[in-house]
C-alpha cells in the first residue's frame, strides 16, 4: 500500500548509521586535529608578548640599570596575561634551560638582577594547557626554550632567519610555517642612505604581513636608521637601548644595583 500523501517516512537504519559514522570521524579526527591547530596558532600569542616584555625590560634596565620580576611593572598594574589571554606570564632573576620546571621556577634569595627568564604558561581554559608546550620561555641573552611532549623544545618556537638571500625567499615563507621572520643584514644594510632599499623592504614586510609573518630587523647600532625601519612597518627591532630623554639631562649611568 502506498503512502497516503502529506505523511513524512523516518530515516532508514543505513541512513542513521551513515550520519553515526561522520559524526565519529568528527569526533575521531576533524575536532582533535582542529583544537591542535589552534593551540599551535595561539603559541604565537606567548610568542609576541614575551617579545614585548623583553623590550620594556631593558627599557627598565636603562632607567633602574637593572631587571625587574614583577610582570605588573612592564605591562601595567595588575597585568599578568598575554595579550590575547592565552598565557599567563612571570619573569624571574634566573635563567632556566630546556626541561626546567616552570611552575616551580622563582627568584631566588639573592639574585641576579641583571639577568631574567620571562615566562609563558597556556591557560587551561583556551590553550586546553597545551601538552605539547606546558610553558614557552626566553632568558635576556636570547635562549628561546620550552618544555612539554615536543621531541624537540625548540619545535614551540619557530622563526626563520637570515630571509631574504635565497632566490625566492616569499616562496619559501609560504611553504614554512613559522611565526617569524629575521631579515637578513644585506636587505637593510644602509637604508637611510638608499631610498630604492627601503622600499624594496617594504615590499617584502608587506607581503610577509599577510602570510600572517611577525617580522625582526637585525642588530641595529646607527639611530638615524630607525625612521627607516619605522616607514618599512617592520614588527621588531632589534638594536640598543638608551635611557628616555628626561628635561633635566640628569642620566645615570652607574653600574651600581
Amino acid at each position: 500500500m502506498e503512502n497516503p500523501v502529506g505523511i513524512n517516512r523516518g530515516y532508514t537504519l543505513i541512513e542513521l548509521l551513515v550520519v553515526m559514522m561522520i559524526i565519529g570521524i568528527l569526533t575521531a579526527i576533524a575536532f582533535p586535529a582542529y583544537n591542535s591547530y589552534v593551540r599551535t596558532a595561539n603559541r604565537s600569542d606567548a610568542h609576541i608578548t614575551i617579545q614585548n616584555v623583553a623590550v620594556l625590560q631593558e627599557r627598565w634596565m636603562a632607567q633602574f640599570n637593572r631587571y625587574t620580576d614583577n610582570v605588573s611593572d612592564l605591562l601595567g598594574s595588575g597585568v599578568t596575561s598575554s595579550a590575547e589571554g592565552h598565557y599567563t606570564l612571570k619573569v624571574v632573576h634566573s635563567q632556566l634551560a630546556n626541561g626546567a620546571d616552570c611552575a616551580a621556577a622563582a627568584t631566588p634569595a639573592s639574585p641576579n638582577r641583571r639577568q631574567y627568564t620571562i615566562i609563558a604558561t597556556p591557560l587551561s581554559t583556551s590553550q586546553n594547557a597545551d601538552p605539547e608546550c606546558t610553558c614557552i620561555f626566553m632568558t635576556n641573552v636570547g635562549f628561546r626554550g620550552s618544555t612539554g611532549s615536543r621531541t624537540d623544545p625548540a619545535d614551540c618556537w619557530t622563526s626563520l632567519c637570515d630571509f631574504g638571500l635565497s632566490l625566492k625567499p616569499l616562496k619559501t615563507a609560504e611553504e614554512l610555517s613559522t611565526d617569524y621572520v629575521r631579515l637578513d643584514a644585506a636587505l637593510t644594510n644602509n637604508m637611510e642612505d638608499d631610498k630604492s632599499q627601503e622600499d624594496n623592504v617594504s615590499e617584502i614586510i608587506k607581503a610577509l604581513t599577510k602570510l600572517k609573518r611577525k617580522t625582526i630587523a637585525v642588530p641595529v647600532e646607527n639611530p638615524n636608521a630607525l625612521s627607516a625601519f619605522w616607514r618599512t612597518q617592520v614588527d621588531y627591532v632589534q638594536g640598543f637601548f638608551v635611557q628616555q630623554p628626561k628635561p633635566d639631562m640628569d642620566y645615570d649611568f652607574s653600574m651600581d644595583e
